[in-house]
């Protein structure tokens, strides 16, 4: 079936193929126009033809004696080459920052008034979600120096990430039971590192699991 297809599509195919390849080396070879010119440019541009037309007749000559004084041209190195020495030593650690505890590389420098680092913004953000009626907006920015319209904007659009499991799955994997309580060891070890904004003798509790005991 397919060769009676081919010998029947064949005569068009071949249908006046002179023609129609002859168009095709033209559309090859024909030079494509330059993008449209701002009027202001042609509008230069014909002043200058009409000024001076000897500029566009030396852009098209071409100069022998000019290509043969560019062909003597060099660059010529005498003496030894220069030690160069570094005003500080370099480092003897080439490695990238290792992976800090909150993903991002921490602050080593001073913190200005009016900015907080990512750890002391968690602290609060935590602290607000869990005891909301004493860690307001008002007590956050006293205690990290901010503006109180910043901080109630940030405790507006931002929360810390509660890890929620339904307990049935707890129940019936004990896989993930163990997973899960990993994790909660994990977040009660990295809560002892933060210096809480609330001083309390009270545990902080999250929805649904306790946390640790909150230094003094």
């Amino acid at each position: 079936m397919g060769q009676i297809a081919t010998r029947l599509t064949r005569p068009l195919r071949k249908f006046n193929i002179d023609n129609r390849t002859d168009r095709l080396f033209e559309k090859r070879q024909k030079v494509a126009d330059a993008a449209p010119k701002h009027p202001t440019t042609v509008k230069m541009l014909s002043k200058i033809r009409e000024e001076h037309p000897e500029y566009l007749e030396e852009q098209s000559t071409r100069h022998e004696i000019l290509h043969e004084n560019l062909k003597q041209v060099y660059v010529e190195s005498k003496g030894d080459a220069p030690q160069l020495s570094a005003n500080r030593s370099l480092p003897i650690t080439r490695g990238g920052p290792e992976e800090t505890e909150l993903g991002a590389m921490e602050t080593t420098h001073t913190i200005p008034e009016g900015r907080a680092n990512l750890r002391s913004m968690l602290v609060a953000l935590g602290q607000y979600q869990t005891k909301p009626s004493e860690v307001t907006a008002a007590i956050i920015a006293q205690e990290l120096k901010l503006s109180q319209s910043n901080v109630e904007n940030v405790l507006k659009y931002f929360k810390v990430l509660h890890l929620y499991v339904p307990k049935e799955l707890l129940k019936e994997s004990k896989t993930l039971a163990k997973a899960y309580k990993m994790q909660i060891e994990a977040a009660k070890t990295s809560a002892t590192f933060f210096n809480p904004l609330i001083k309390s003798s009270t545990p902080v509790e999250a929805p649904g699991d306790k946390l640790a005991q909150p230094k003094t």
